[in-house]
């Protein structure tokens, strides 16, 4: 049972880094949404979003493709929601 709660703590501090990335990167992805705010640049980028997908595909080892696309259509959803929130909060501001 040692062994259980020993891994249980590890997965838990994993969890906490992730979210911590997870933050650090719709940090970033505000920044990006103002740059193409200020150039008239569309949210959606299709393009960046299936090279994305592929790298992430190529790089996994325990992975299952399938599980990277649902990982990546999270972040991204996440990331282009708190775009247009900023977007819609600062032309109401």
């Amino acid at each position: 049972m040692d062994d259980i709660v020993k891994y249980r703590q590890e997965i838990d501090n994993i969890d906490r880094d992730i979210i911590k990335l997870i933050e650090e990167r719709i940090s970033l992805s505000k920044e990006i949404g103002q740059v193409k705010r200020e150039n008239s640049i569309a949210i959606q980028d299709d393009e960046r979003e299936t090279s994305i997908r592929e790298e992430l595909k190529q790089k996994t080892r325990l992975l299952k493709k399938s599980d990277v696309d649902e990982i990546c259509t999270i972040l991204f959803k996440i990331s282009k929601n708190n775009q247009v929130v900023e977007t819609l909060y600062l032309e109401h501001n």
